[in-house]
C-alpha cells in the first residue's frame, strides 16, 4: 500500500487515518477544557452559555448547576436580573432542549425552569416558548410503565408546570386547561398511579389553587381523590405527605379557627378513618424508619390543625434583621414553595425580588443605618454611664457617712 500522495490530490490511506485522530484528539482537548471550566463555581452568565454548548452530559450537568447557582443565588441584583432578562431567549432555548435529554441532565434543566419562572414573572414570550414542552413531557400517558428513572422526570415536569401557571400565567382559559389537566392525574386511581407523578401533582394542584376560586362541588369531588391515594397502601412517603397537605389546605378553605374534622362530617365520608391514618402518619410505627423522619413532624402540625383545632402555626423569618410572619396556609404553601425553589437564595430573593412581596403578603424590611458614633460620642455616653451607676448606689446606701455629718 502506498502512503505518498496520489497524483489526483486525493489523501492516501495513512493521511485520512491520522487527520482524523488528530480531529478527535483537539475535540477532546476542548471538550476537557470546557469541561474543567464548567467544574469550577461561575457567576458569569456570558460564561455559563458557552458552558451550556458542551457537548458531554457531564459538562451540561455542570453548567446547569452554574446557572442554577447563580439565578438562585444573587449577588448584584440589579446587574444580575438584568443579565438574566436580557439572555433570556437564549436560556430558554439551550433548557427546552435539555429537558429532552438524558434523565438526570432534564431533572436539572427543569430545576433551572422553576427558579427562572420565579425571576421572569408574567413574561409572555417565556411562558409561550416552554408551556407547551414542559406540558408535553408532563402529561406523559401511562407513566407507570416508564422506568422509575423517567417517572421522575414526567414528576419534575409536573411541579415546573405548577410553578409556571402559578408565577407566569394570567390568562384564566390557559389556568383552567392546566388545571383540568393536573387533575387527569390526581383522579388516577392508586392502584394505576406512579408515585412520584402524584406527588409533583399534588404539589402542583396545592400551589394552583392559593389563587384560584372554584366551586365548593369542584373541591369536594377532588378531596375524595386526594383521600385516596393518602389511605392507600400503594402510596410512598412523598405521596402521603402531598396528600396530606392538599387535604389540609382544602380543609382550610371550609373550616373556621377552631374546627376539626368531626365538626365538617360531610366533607369527607369516613371521618373517623381520617384521623386514623393522620394519626398512624405522626405518631405511628407501621412504616419505614427514614419515611418516618420524614413525614411525622409534617403530619403533626397536621393532627394538631384538623383534629384538635389548634390554631394554623404561623413561620417567622428575619430579612434584613426584621423578623417578618408568614401566616394562613395559602401564604405558608407559596413561602414552602419558593423555599424548594430557591433554597439557599431564599434570602436574596425576599429582598431583591419584586415578585415575591405580593404573593407572599409582606413589605420588603428597609433596616435603619446607624450612624457610627466618634470617640466623644463613646467618652460621653461612658462618663452619662458612670454617673448612673453612682446615683443607683447612693439611692441603694442612702448618703455617705461624712454627708450625713454635714
Amino acid at each position: 500500500m502506498s502512503y505518498v500522495r496520489s497524483s489526483s490530490g486525493r489523501k492516501t490511506p495513512y493521511e485520512k487515518k491520522y487527520s482524523r485522530k488528530n480531529k478527535e484528539q483537539e475535540e477532546w482537548v476542548l471538550e476537557k477544557t470546557a469541561l474543567d471550566s464548567a467544574a469550577e463555581e461561575v457567576s458569569d452568565i456570558s460564561v455559563i452559555l458557552e458552558q451550556l454548548e458542551a457537548r458531554s452530559e457531564e459538562g451540561r450537568l455542570c453548567a446547569l448547576r452554574n446557572l442554577i447557582r447563580t439565578a438562585r443565588n444573587i449577588k448584584d441584583k440589579e446587574k444580575s436580573l438584568q443579565t438574566l432578562q436580557d439572555n433570556q431567549k437564549l436560556i430558554t432555548e439551550f433548557l427546552i432542549y435539555f429537558i429532552r435529554s438524558s434523565p438526570s441532565v432534564a431533572l436539572l434543566a427543569f430545576d433551572a425552569l422553576e427558579v427562572l419562572a420565579l425571576i421572569y414573572g408574567l413574561d409572555e414570550e417565556f411562558l409561550s416558548a416552554v408551556l407547551k414542552p414542559v406540558s408535553d413531557i408532563a402529561l406523559t400517558t401511562g407513566p407507570k410503565i416508564l422506568e422509575i428513572e423517567q417517572q421522575q422526570v414526567v414528576g419534575a415536569a409536573l411541579r415546573t408546570l405548577g410553578t409556571i401557571c402559578f408565577f407566569c400565567c394570567d390568562d384564566n382559559d390557559t389556568i383552567v386547561d392546566i388545571i383540568h389537566d393536573i387533575d387527569g392525574v390526581i383522579c388516577v386511581e392508586p392502584k394505576n398511579a406512579s408515585q412520584p407523578v402524584v406527588a409533583a401533582a399534588l404539589g402542583a394542584w396545592e400551589l394552583i389553587h392559593t389563587f384560584t376560586d372554584f366551586s365548593d362541588e369542584y373541591y369536594a369531588r377532588m378531596t375524595s381523590s386526594i383521600w385516596s391515594h393518602l389511605k392507600s397502601s400503594k402510596s410512598d412517603v412523598d405521596t402521603r405527605i402531598a396528600a396530606g397537605r392538599a387535604l389540609a389546605f382544602s380543609f382550610s378553605r371550609i373550616s373556621e379557627p377552631g374546627d376539626t374534622i368531626l365538626d365538617h362530617r360531610e366533607w369527607i365520608a369516613d371521618s373517623e378513618r381520617l384521623q386514623d391514618v393522620i394519626n398512624e402518619c405522626a405518631f405511628g410505627t407501621s412504616h419505614p424508619k427514614h419515611d418516618r423522619s420524614k413525614e411525622q413532624p409534617i403530619f403533626k402540625d397536621l393532627a394538631s390543625y384538623m383534629l384538635d383545632g389548634e390554631e394554623l402555626k404561623t413561620e417567622t423569618m428575619t430579612i434584613n434583621g426584621i423578623k417578618v410572619v408568614f401566616e394562613s396556609w395559602k401564604i405558608l404553601t407559596r413561602l414552602t414553595n419558593v423555599r424548594r425553589i430557591l433554597e439557599s437564595g431564599l434570602q436574596q430573593h425576599l429582598l431583591s425580588n419584586s415578585i415575591l412581596p405580593d404573593i407572599l403578603n409582606y413589605e420588603v424590611p428597609v433596616k435603619e443605618e446607624r450612624r457610627r458614633k466618634s470617640a466623644a460620642d463613646k467618652k460621653y455616653q461612658r462618663r452619662l454611664a458612670t454617673l448612673a451607676d453612682k446615683e443607683k448606689s447612693l439611692r441603694k446606701s442612702g448618703p455617705s457617712r461624712k454627708e450625713q455629718d454635714y
